[in-house]
């Protein structure tokens, strides 16, 4: 038998052969049943040294490919998962504008503190819960994954950005709130007025990290919200009569804890900050829970 005869039988033989060991190769380089790495490819003639006679096996642990060399020629059994290679070449790092990441929620007020007020004055602060709401959402995010592959069960993800966050606190009794003698006093208002209120409002650098189970879409993350203040102002209706205050912290932050299944869930925040600037009289912190949209 001539020479090209002779390799183009060697060839054949040697595809044959791939396509029965081929899938257990495959197996045995990727054990995950659900992938199929299986491939059956001459790419081209090897550059190596292989004698005709010979037949070598050759695996690269570093791409996950298993190759055949006989004859010169270098047949393919198997490669890396695809669908690997294009989740990992994408970029690990997200921004997106809008309206993302919104919550709504109800305020309550924790470690009050009446200080140097008559028993009288005592639990001014106290708040109509169905009426405190809590709005928050997320124009600007910045999102990297630090495990983004097709076969992870797990993804960790980092973000931050910023968040505008609106906290109504609603009296219970019917009164405001006003600075007398370099203190927050309760000045009570007429009967006719009625859902008196603080407003604050806040703009937010808040730095999170997150966990999503792939399989079951649940996730849980944690946020340090850092805030910066950009309106306070008590507000009272009929008429309508709003007046800026000036006892609010300029800055403050909150540890926020969040449950989500896909795209909805549920949050908890905590204010590691008092509401109220020091020497105010008195003092107390925010704690906020509802439901959030991602």
């Amino acid at each position: 038998i001539n020479t090209p005869m002779k390799k183009a039988i060697i060839l054949l033989a040697a595809a044959m052969t791939g396509m029965l060991f081929g899938p257990a190769a495959a197996a045995a380089q990727n054990p995950d049943p659900q992938t199929d790495t299986t491939a059956i490819e001459v790419v081209k003639e090897s550059s190596s040294s292989t004698p005709a006679s010979d037949m070598v096996l050759r695996s690269d642990n570093k791409s996950g490919s298993l190759a055949l060399e006989i004859a010169g020629y270098q047949i393919m059994l198997s490669s890396p998962d695809r669908n690997d290679q294009k989740e990992s070449a994408r970029s690990k790092v997200k921004w997106s504008f809008g309206a993302g990441h919104m919550e709504f929620g109800f305020n309550a007020l924790v470690k009050e503190s009446y200080s140097g007020y008559p028993d009288n004055l005592n639990n001014f602060m106290s708040l109509r819960l169905g009426k405190s709401i809590h709005f928050a959402f997320r124009p600007l995010m910045l999102t990297a994954s630090i495990n983004k592959y097709a076969r992870s069960k797990a993804r960790w993800d980092i973000s931050t950005g910023l968040k505008i966050t609106n906290n109504d606190l609603t009296f219970s009794d019917n009164i405001t709130l006003q600075k007398q003698d370099g203190r927050i006093m309760p000045v009570e208002l007429d009967k006719a007025y009625k859902k008196s209120k603080l407003a604050v409002t806040q703009l937010g650098f808040p730095l999170t990290i997150g966990y999503t189970h792939r399989p079951s879409n649940l996730g849980f993350s944690v946020t340090l919200n850092n805030d910066l203040l950009l309106n306070a102002r008590t507000k009272y209706k009929r008429p309508k009569t709003k007046q800026p205050v000036s006892f609010v912290r300029s800055f403050s932050n909150s540890i926020q804890v969040t449950m989500t299944y896909k795209n909805f869930g549920i949050y908890a925040d905590y204010a590691l900050s008092p509401l109220f600037k020091e020497n105010m009289g008195v003092q107390a912190r925010i704690v906020s829970f509802g439901f959030v949209i991602k």
